[in-house]
């Protein structure tokens, strides 16, 4: 199938696919509303002509700025969803390994129980909101304490359900 025709000046249609200038930048928010750069952001990220390039002047990705407006994203929906005036949302994060980003699961979460977590304390980028609806963050380093992190979750739930 060709599709050239369909995306004049696409560099992906023409069979460049190693080419990324057709990724230049990311809007300032995603089709949901959800912000790259929310006033409380969790990443630093530089806006140019109001979204975030991508490509350098070397044609080269910028990943970072990619991977902290990701995460900013992110945390911003599960901002937006906590403080729905019509529904109140809470969030359950697991945390898996050491690999995880503790902070980004505490905030999404607004669980204030981390904030005394040297992860949390030592960044200064944890958040609480007793206004918004306080979820739980568990972290598991095992499989084990992985069984035990979603029966702790499940526990939150059903608290919440009755």
């Amino acid at each position: 199938m060709q599709i050239a025709g369909n995306a004049p000046g696409c560099r992906f249609a023409g069979g460049q696919s190693g080419n990324i200038s057709d990724f230049a930048w990311l809007p300032n928010t995603d089709v949901y509303g959800n912000s790259v750069s929310p006033n409380n952001a969790y990443k630093p990220v530089a806006l140019t002509n109001g979204h975030i390039p991508l490509v350098g002047t070397n044609n080269a990705a910028d990943w970072p700025a990619a991977h902290s407006a990701a995460l900013n994203l992110t945390d911003n929906a599960a901002y937006r969803a906590r403080t729905n005036p019509n529904l109140p949302v809470y969030v359950f994060t697991v945390g898996f390994t050491n690999s995880v980003d503790d902070v980004l699961l505490q905030r999404m979460s607004n669980d204030p129980s981390w904030l005394t977590d040297p992860a949390c304390a030592n960044s200064g980028l944890c958040v609480n909101d007793p206004t918004q609806p306080q979820g739980k963050y568990v972290f598991a380093a095992n499989s084990q304490e992985l069984i035990q992190a979603f029966m702790t979750l499940a526990s939150q739930a059903l608290r919440l359900s009755q």
